[in-house]
């Protein structure tokens, strides 16, 4: 997600994108027990962690999430702190045990 109001990225503007598939999996997939948002959550810059946040907000189920290489880790972890967000490399959810591997540079 681009961390500029109405930026694109390769020009998509990924925040419509994202809120577009995220509506069509509630539509049609859920309820969910988690999800796992994984790697280029943004375009190496920390405010898309800000624009993304809101569309899980009202989430029940955890949101885990794994950086990848266009990603910055630690400021990830800081503003994806809270609930529904998890930035923890090891999930567990019922008998299935994650290792998220980061591929972040």
């Amino acid at each position: 997600v681009s961390g500029e109001e109405g930026g694109r990225v390769r020009g998509m503007d990924t925040l419509a994108s994202l809120a577009a598939c995220l509506a069509h999996a509630q539509r049609h997939h859920g309820p969910v027990d988690a999800m796992l948002l994984t790697g280029d959550l943004v375009q190496d810059d920390a405010r898309g962690y800000l624009r993304l946040a809101p569309l899980f907000a009202r989430s029940r189920a955890p949101v885990h999430c794994l950086p990848g290489n266009h990603d910055l880790p630690a400021e990830m972890a800081d503003l994806l702190s809270r609930r529904p967000f998890s930035t923890d490399p090891v999930v567990r959810c019922g008998d299935w045990t994650l290792l998220l591997l980061d591929s972040s540079v």
